[in-house]
């Protein structure tokens, strides 16, 4: 092959790589921007929460439980029922009874129960049965697979747009409007917070102008409180972020969002708050005045929990609300019809994560790297949807030949 006809080869090749990369660039979000899919234990669990990372034998009838996060100053103490053997490790080890028993593990804070049925070998042999010791966790009081290690303040929702000034400010307005205390539990604060909000929002609803998102949550507040400014599902979630965190309360942004094909399905914003005491994340949605959401056994709820409720069993469900300038109870059918037009099937749940909220998240370098790399500023959890970043990496590909 000629020289000249390898350089025309090669000229064509690299135009054609370049007008795929184009192509793909111009249908950039059809698919092909990394997306960062998660199950609901990897919402849910967190990292800084105990949690067992694994098990490991250690001779014969002893198991080594692997308990994180680990902590050298805070060791497990094990309880054996049968020989009360009471050792402090970093990671416990029990010594298995035959059948199914449960064991005690504690550091002074935390507490673990763990239910094992437990089958040694010799006890198959008897029957007849050549077979070597079977272990079955039956029962675990804290989870037991490894989390998405990503810390809880990581998730923390927040406003370029905020100032310094504006956090003093709204510290003293808490402190000395709505009463709150260092010892009012995460809970308290919370419902204090949204009363607050809500007593001067709830007649201002509708759709705000494009000038409200380029302003700080308190400012928002604000034009609402003075009837100057209307105020929609993401102000409502912008405010309420704002002032939890300066109460020392971690909130994050959820979006409920879908399409089929060039029509979008009702989208809508919220918050998840991390309450410490229960050491979970909890539902909480001003826009429709709810609170908080609890389950007949009076666990508070989560975004992916009341919509697996509010689809087999809304009935079930109970709801904190602000209503004549007081907290009260009520079934959640008094808000169902609100969420008809979001709870739909296959419409996916988008977390975002605190980079998203970053000044510089929208630059250049910043839209550069996410376009070439796995750096997304959100997280999505869908049912119905296959989990796939095949585009992604054909995108990859065209630019690595590129």
């Amino acid at each position: 092959m000629s020289s000249k006809l390898f350089n025309r080869i090669n000229i064509l090749i690299f135009i054609l790589l370049v007008g795929i990369n184009c192509w793909i660039y111009l249908h950039r979000d059809n698919g092909y921007a990394y997306t960062s899919y998660l199950n609901q234990n990897q919402l849910y669990i967190i990292p800084e929460n105990p949690h067992i990372m694994g098990f490991n034998l250690r001779g014969n009838d002893s198991l080594e439980i692997v308990v994180a996060p680990y902590k050298a100053q805070n060791n497990w103490v094990s309880i054996n029922e049968s020989s009360k053997d009471n050792k402090q490790n970093p990671h416990p080890i029990i010594k298995l009874q035959n059948g199914k028993h449960r064991y005690l593990i504690y550091n002074g804070v935390d507490s673990i129960i763990l239910g094992f049925d437990y089958v040694n070998s010799e006890t198959y042999k008897k029957s007849g049965r050549t077979r070597g010791s079977v272990i079955e966790l039956c029962y675990a009081s804290i989870p037991t697979s490894k989390p998405y290690f990503k810390s809880i303040n990581e998730w923390q929702q927040s406003s370029p747009f905020t100032t310094d000034v504006e956090i003093t400010e709204a510290k003293k307005i808490l402190k000395d409007s709505l009463h709150i205390k260092s010892t009012d539990s995460s809970i308290e604060k919370i419902e204090k917070i949204s009363a607050y909000i809500l007593k001067y929002t709830n007649s201002v609803k509708g759709i705000p102008s494009d000038s409200m998102d380029l302003i700080s949550p308190t400012k928002q507040f604000e034009l609402a409180k003075s009837q100057k400014a209307k105020v929609w599902c993401g102000n409502f979630a912008d405010i309420f972020s704002f002032y939890t965190q300066c109460a020392g309360i971690t909130s994050r942004l959820v979006c409920l969002e879908g399409s089929i094909g060039d029509v979008s399905k009702a989208g809508h914003s919220f918050n998840e708050v991390y309450i410490k005491e229960l050491k979970q994340w909890v539902f909480v949605d001003l826009t429709s005045n709810c609170i908080f959401a609890q389950s007949s056994n009076h666990h508070y709820l989560n975004s992916v929990e009341l919509y697996h409720l509010y689809t087999l069993a809304p009935q079930e469900v109970t709801i904190t609300r602000f209503l004549n300038d007081s907290i009260k109870q009520e079934n959640f059918n008094s808000v169902k019809g609100f969420y008809d037009d979001y709870f739909q099937s296959n419409n996916q749940f988008v977390f975002y994560n605190h980079a998203q909220f970053e000044n510089n998240t929208y630059n250049v370098s910043s839209k550069f790297k996410r376009y070439i790399s796995e750096t997304p500023t959100f997280s999505i959890h869908s049912e119905g949807k296959e989990a796939s970043n095949e585009k992604f990496y054909w995108k990859q590909m065209a630019l690595i030949s590129l």
